[in-house]
Formats: structure tokens, C-alpha cells, sequence
């Protein structure tokens, strides 16, 4: 039996991350197919604190008051700070990890992974706001990579959105980096089909876009050979 009631990410989670790559919906349309249905009253929506949760107009009310006392205080444990604290360091200790491990030159760190278990959050070490003499005008960058042929930015961002390429932290990303004069490497969990090889064009100048699939190694691989215009996305 379907569950009568779900947020948005999780109809993104069931229809948009469902079945072969060619065949996703994007969440874009997503959107827009629920609003459709929410006109002509297929769908309907009910709030719980500031969380809309969409169900079946036919679904009789009790139905969907009895499973939001079960599913509610479940979804209000996962937007906790602690736990999303905690997911976001999982994946930023990865690409640390990943980073060590190369023998690569880089900025950035956790200065505690061997004094504690994962019930406390760890102490990150940023790194510093001026890089070879360029300030970085909107904070610090998540690491900072040195290669022989330049500079990599690196932001991770362990979200279980979809991110377009439009979105404010790749906005944030591109305007860290031009700053410092180095390449800008995201690292995410999912991107929107709008993520293609190709140029993208953001804060006044044209990137080469690359895609690196599932692991670090791919793109450090890769950094060699990078040049100051080109945007890497890191599939993990």
C-alpha cells in the first residue's frame, strides 16, 4: 500500500531518483506536474509546522492525520541540526580523506578524527580567506588544492536536493573562486540534467564544464590538466 502522505523530497526520492538515468523526471518538473494536480484538486496539501506533505485528495482525513503522527516526529529527528551536522561532515571527511590520501598540497582540515567516536561533531579547519594575496570576498572555501599548473577550489555540499547550476552555492562557488584565480570543483550528491559537458556561464564569465562519476580519484585525475575557466562536478 502507497504511503498516503509524503514531503516533497521524498516524491523527488521515489519518481525523480527512480529507474534508468534516461528516464528521470527532474524535479524542475516535478514541480510543476504537483502544481497541475493541486489546480485541478488530484492532490492536496497539508502543512505540518512549516513542512507541506502532499496527499491524495480521495484519502479520507483520518487516514492522513494517523500517518503524520507517525511520519512526522521521524522527519523532525532528521532536521535536527545534529544530524544534518553530521551528514554534511561525513561527506566533507571523505574528500578529506580522499585529499590526504593523494599526497596533494591542499588547505583545509579536520583536526580531530582520531579523539573521538561520530556521536560529537568533529572541529573543522577552514582555509584562510586570502590565497596567494586574492581575497575571497563570500568566506572561506571548504578546501583548497595546489597544483603545479594552478589552484582548485572545492566546495562539498551533501544534499539530498538536486542542485541546478543556477543555484545560490554554485553561484558562491564561481565567485570564491574567481576571487582566488583557481578552478572551481563542486562535490554533491545529485545534479539536474541541465549538468552537462558543455560551457555554463555565471559571474560574468563562460566555464568548461566537466563531470567526474563517482568517486575523488576520477577528478584528481583529472586537475593536472585543468585550466582557470573550467567548472568540475564531482558525482558522489
Amino acid at each position: 500500500m502507497p504511503r498516503p502522505v509524503a514531503t516533497e523530497r521524498t516524491l523527488e526520492q521515489k519518481i525523480s531518483d527512480a529507474g534508468p538515468n534516461n528516464q528521470r523526471a527532474e524535479p524542475l518538473i516535478l514541480t510543476e506536474a504537483r502544481t497541475r494536480l493541486m489546480k485541478e484538486d488530484r492532490i492536496r496539501l497539508i502543512k505540518r509546522g512549516k513542512t507541506p506533505w502532499f496527499y491524495l485528495a480521495e484519502t479520507a482525513d483520518e487516514v492522513v492525520r494517523a500517518r503524520l503522527d507517525i511520519l512526522g516526529p521521524i522527519y523532525d529527528r532528521t532536521q535536527d541540526d545534529a544530524f544534518t551536522q553530521r551528514v554534511g561532515q561525513a561527506l566533507e571527511i571523505a574528500v578529506f580523506k580522499a585529499l590526504k590520501d593523494s599526497g596533494r598540497d591542499f588547505l583545509g582540515s579536520y583536526s580531530n578524527l582520531s579523539e573521538h567516536d561520530d556521536t560529537t561533531l568533529y572541529d573543522r579547519v577552514d582555509p584562510p580567506l586570502v590565497i596567494s594575496g586574492n581575497k575571497i570576498e563570500k568566506g572561506p572555501l571548504d578546501f583548497v588544492v595546489f597544483e603545479p599548473s594552478g589552484g582548485a577550489g572545492i566546495e562539498v555540499k551533501n544534499y539530498r536536493s538536486w542542485i541546478y547550476p543556477d543555484t545560490t552555492e554554485v553561484k558562491d562557488l564561481l565567485s570564491k573562486c574567481a576571487d582566488a584565480k583557481i578552478v572551481p570543483v563542486l562535490v554533491a550528491r545529485r545534479r539536474a540534467g541541465r549538468w552537462r559537458k558543455g560551457t555554463i556561464s555565471r559571474v560574468g564569465a563562460r566555464y568548461d564544464l566537466y563531470v567526474c562519476r563517482s568517486s575523488m580519484g576520477s577528478w584528481l585525475n583529472l586537475s593536472k590538466s585543468l585550466k582557470a575557466m573550467d567548472l568540475v562536478f564531482v558525482n558522489t
